[in-house]
């Protein structure tokens, strides 16, 4: 088995923050022969230490909330749960947790996906705790603490645009694995021509429909923790928070709940990492914090599966 080094380190920063940079531009970047960044890309790949290339899209695009749940789920009943959250083409993610709340889900719910979800809540007598997202920052973040030489500010602003099927063919496929396909890659998995990928995907891009491209890394090889935080705070807004986090460089992205709740992940390689980046947050937001809670992630059962529709945006 491969045992990561500083390259490989830097390599994988990088390709979370940009997953679609060229093998050429992060040679010049990290220092590396063009040769040797192909070689380590492809044993990180096929060792498992990345999982895949997601591109993230700009939910201000999006029409449909995000919903979020914490569910406690009776162990007798936890494989029904799983098989029926799996089974559901709305929920983009599901995480099992090591806290009484065990269960943690999200996806796009129109008012009759989010009735018919809860329904099955209430018929199983699930306990469960729903926000709803307001607005989202994506932020700069670091797992191995690597000096980028990268613009890492991430622009979140979306342009209008119309968006038809065909659009949604390559949003869903970029998102789904596809941030580094090339337009043949692309052409392959979607069922459309060349020309009209490459089109369209310049219309995307211009519209900044995914202001990331990120690299997941593959968390069965490497120890990362990626732990919630439901923050309740008072007298500060999202820009302020995000100002905050920014420096901590440990948050993936701040989700406003509305009401001075605000949601996120910290993304660490340790227990120790963790408690070092919860004390930071907590000192940060010091006169600000009414109430901490933290969620932590036992497993990704999944995460960032999508399946939109036209009706969404």
């Amino acid at each position: 088995m491969k045992e990561l080094d500083e390259k490989d380190k830097l390599i994988i920063e990088y390709l979370m923050h940009n997953a679609r940079l060229t093998t050429t531009k992060l040679a010049k970047l990290t220092g590396m022969t063009q040769p040797t960044i192909v070689y380590r890309m492809k044993q990180l790949e096929k060792e498992g230490y990345i999982s895949k290339y997601d591109a993230i899209l700009n939910l201000n695009l999006v029409k449909t909330p995000i919903e979020i749940y914490f569910i406690n789920v009776p162990t007798f009943l936890s494989q029904e749960f799983e098989n029926e959250i799996k089974n559901n083409p709305k929920i983009e993610s599901l995480f099992r947790l090591a806290n009484k709340m065990n269960y943690y889900i999200s996806g796009f719910l129109k008012k009759e996906d989010k009735k018919q979800l809860e329904s099955y809540f209430n018929k199983n007598k699930l306990e469960f705790k729903n926000y709803t997202q307001k607005d989202l920052r994506l932020l700069p973040f670091s797992i191995f603490n690597s000096e980028l030489k990268l613009n890492q500010e991430i622009n979140t602003e979306a342009h209008s645009i119309d968006i038809d099927e065909k659009d949604i063919k390559i949003i869903n496929t970029m998102m789904d694995g596809g941030a580094r396909d090339s337009i043949f890659k692309l052409s392959e998995r979607t069922k459309l021509s060349d020309d009209i990928v490459l089109y369209r995907l310049k219309k995307l891009l211009k519209a900044n429909a995914f202001p990331l491209f990120l690299a997941q890394p593959g968390t069965e090889k490497f120890n990362i923790q990626l732990d919630i935080l439901l923050l309740s705070l008072k007298d500060i807004t999202l820009d302020e928070l995000t100002r905050e986090f920014s420096k901590i460089k440990k948050t993936v992205h701040i989700i406003d709940l509305g009401r001075g709740k605000f949601f996120t992940q910290l993304l660490t390689k340790d227990f120790a990492d963790f408690k070092d980046t919860l004390d930071k947050v907590c000192n940060a937001l010091r006169k600000n914090l009414k109430s901490l809670e933290v969620f932590h992630t036992k497993e990704w059962v999944f995460v960032n599966r999508i399946n939109l529709s036209k009706g969404d945006f």
